[in-house]
């Protein structure tokens, strides 16, 4: 757990004293946007905004497209149609870090905030970057809720907390069970007007624009274990702790431990930043970026909020239900390795898939199958992408099968839903035909031929976050696809040769012009020399050298082990094993030093340093390869979804005809590539 904050709090300052806010957003609007996006929250000052009146024009500049306050939690008074007090607990009361609305289908994309008058003491609005927040916990932590969820449990009509109207706007019992139905929240009436709503939701939300996932939820906020310990008390000697106005639990019922809570408190703690009130500052949060929070404070205090720019969950919400460990077992399934392990992914009366696992003991790929007929899989997906989602960075990789997947364009379809952003194959150094845009055969290499473990593109900084394959023609034997984590090969490689890797990088070298390789013409996707010296210059460190007219040298540096940009793993994620001649066998490594020496060779492998590569310790990397593989025939149909930095893939040779497709989805966020 890293120690320093990588929260930023970015500030901006007026020109001129009273410059107009509609002005300056036009002059730097994308300068905004994009610290917004790097920071989460950015404070703008020097603009008088000392008013109601004057919030509400920077407002109309800064937040243009309002949105209401929806499923209310917390008292606030309404100062126009779009303005509201940011609070109305007492002054004593420490408001803790959360993202607004977390638990609705609906929420505001953006929040500013407005200093009308500042506290003699305190009151700072401080946030946290709940990137960095979802980095700072453990993994188990996050794998647990990533598989399970979060529940909310709010009970109206006790006496405590807000009434029904002021929560849902309405005291009609049918108009709030209409909402309710439509926001994927189970109600229970009971007692007259006494109300107990259920939601379910996932623990994390990917961010529309950046594509990044953070930490989304009130789990911490609303848990019985951050009352003071008297009000708890007392409020479960009177209500039950299910009666109370609040509370959190996993998504299948089961009770949150305080310890679990207390780690999340800690992270946020850890990453949150703050800057004192002054009249007239404003500041604008990222609500899906950055959480926010209330310091109690002693005097006068006048913050008020705007709500605007409204986001929506994708997909459904997770279920509610209870499972037993978190998994349904089929009572009807077999025991027999290679049979699937069933469970069911959503506990709706359809029930329109299931999960589990090929082999006793896996613990990756999870496997989803169709549970009733007609289920088409890119419209699964793309209603249950956040759960995909989810499961994918707890397993690493996912197996759709069963789900008749059998067109170029359907299989374009499921990748799409997956992420609507395809990647090229940028710097190949394979050949690829492609089927059609952006979905290519997985590789072309003789069908003797086994092609190694690897990430995809790990030696470029335009790699892929996700890669799909899909079987349309399954070998006679063989032509498996293997896939590794990358954080079990990284942990299984011998310390001192990771050491190495790790401090030194890889160097990789690439010649073209002698035939054997793919032109460069066709890896740069240009026929000039200025735009491939140019493409190096932007992806330093990347040298290139022409040695004639038609020859060309490239060596790039890269790190052989990178940090998951969600879970904050390091994973093993380089290609040294591949490139280094070594790969190719004794006999043909002997023949081309011969024929071409070490610097001519058209792919080779250094360390970072330019010095060589053992044997020895790519042995050792293929060691760590073999020991940690998991594969299984292919299907016709089959779909592999893999976190491409989470899980290396390779193939196996076969026999007879085979026909595999691949689709990378998702270019790794820029901060990823650095």
């Amino acid at each position: 757990m890293a120690s320093e904050a990588r929260t930023r709090l970015y500030e901006f300052t007026a020109a001129d004293e009273g410059d107009d806010v509609a002005g300056w957003v036009r002059r730097h609007g994308p300068e905004l946007r994009r610290r917004l996006h790097e920071h989460g929250a950015v404070v703008l000052r020097g603009f008088a905004a000392d008013s109601v009146e004057r919030f509400g024009v920077a407002r109309t500049a800064l937040v243009p497209v309002p949105s209401a306050y929806v499923e209310a939690a917390t008292p606030r008074t309404a100062l126009t149609d779009d303005v509201y007090t940011s609070t109305d607990f007492p002054a004593s009361q420490e408001i803790a870090q959360h993202n607004e609305n977390s638990w609705a289908q609906t929420w505001p994309g953006l929040l500013l905030f407005g200093c009308i008058v500042a506290s003699a003491t305190g009151g700072a609005t401080p946030v946290a970057d709940v990137r960095a927040v979802l980095a700072r916990l453990s993994r188990p932590l996050v794998d647990d809720f990533a598989r399970r969820g979060w529940m909310l449990v709010r009970n109206y009509g006790t006496g405590f907390g807000l009434s029904i109207e002021q929560a849902f706007g309405t005291a009609d019992r049918g108009a709030v069970a209409a909402y309710c139905a439509r926001a994927d929240v189970a109600t229970e009436w009971s007692d007259g007007d006494q109300l107990r709503t259920r939601q379910v939701r996932s623990v994390l939300a990917r961010h529309p624009d950046t594509g990044d996932v953070a930490w989304f939820n009130h789990v911490c906020f609303w848990h019985v274990s951050r009352l003071a310990p008297e009000i708890r008390e007392m409020l479960v000697d009177m209500l039950g702790e299910d009666g109370l106005p609040f509370n959190t639990y996993y998504g299948d019922g089961g009770a949150i431990p305080e310890a679990v809570v207390d780690e999340i408190a800690a992270a946020y703690e850890a990453e949150k930043v703050s800057r004192p009130w002054q009249p007239g500052d404003l500041m604008l949060v990222d609500n899906m970026l950055a959480s926010h929070g209330r310091e109690s404070f002693t005097g006068e205090r006048r913050v008020v909020v705007a709500m605007g720019s409204e986001r929506r969950r994708e997909g459904h919400a997770l279920p509610i239900g209870r499972h037993e460990g978190g998994r349904d077992v089929d009572a009807s399934s077999e025991r027999s390795p290679g049979r699937l392990r069933r469970r069911p992914i959503s506990t709706r009366a359809e029930r329109l898939v299931r999960t589990g696992y090929l082999n006793e003991g896996d613990r990756y790929p999870l496997v989803v199958t169709p549970a009733v007929a007609g289920v088409a899989l890119a419209d699964w997906i793309g209603g249950h992408r956040e759960t995909v989602e989810a499961e994918l960075l707890r397993h690493g990789a996912i197996l759709f099968r069963g789900f008749g997947v059998s067109s170029v364009e359907e299989f374009q379809q499921v990748s799409l839903a997956v992420n609507p952003e395809l990647v090229e194959y940028t710097e190949p150094s394979t050949p690829r035909g492609e089927y059609m845009d952006k979905v290519y055969v997985s590789s072309e290499y003789p069908n003797y031929y086994d092609i190694p473990l690897h990430g995809e593109l790990s030696y470029t900084y335009r790699y892929p976050m996700k890669a799909l394959f899909h079987c349309r023609k399954a070998a006679a034997k063989g032509g498996e696809t293997p896939i590794a984590d990358a954080r079990d090969v990284l942990r299984a490689i011998d310390p001192r040769v990771r050491e190495k890797f790790v401090s030194r990088g890889v160097m990789y070298l690439r010649n073209y012009g002698d035939g054997l390789l793919v032109p460069w013409q066709k890896v740069f996707a240009t026929d000039s020399r200025e735009a491939v010296e140019r493409y190096c210059a932007e992806n330093a460190p990347m040298t290139c050298d022409w040695i004639d007219a038609s020859r060309l040298r490239t060596r790039q540096v890269r790190p052989a082990v990178v940090r998951h940009p969600v879970t904050g793993d390091d994973v093993w994620f380089n290609q040294a094993h591949i490139f280094h001649a070594y790969s190719l066998g004794a006999d043909m490594q002997r023949t081309l030093m011969e024929q071409f020496g070490e610097e001519n060779l058209p792919v080779h492998a250094l360390y970072g340093d330019g010095s060589p590569i053992s044997e020895s310790e790519l042995d050792e990397v293929f060691r760590a390869y073999r020991e940690c593989q998991w594969a299984a025939p292919w299907q016709e149909g089959d779909v592999l979804l893999a976190d491409n930095l989470l899980m290396s893939h390779g193939r196996r040779a076969f026999e007879g005809e085979r026909e595999v497709i691949v689709c990378f989805v998702e270019p790794c966020p820029a901060r990823a590539r650095a």
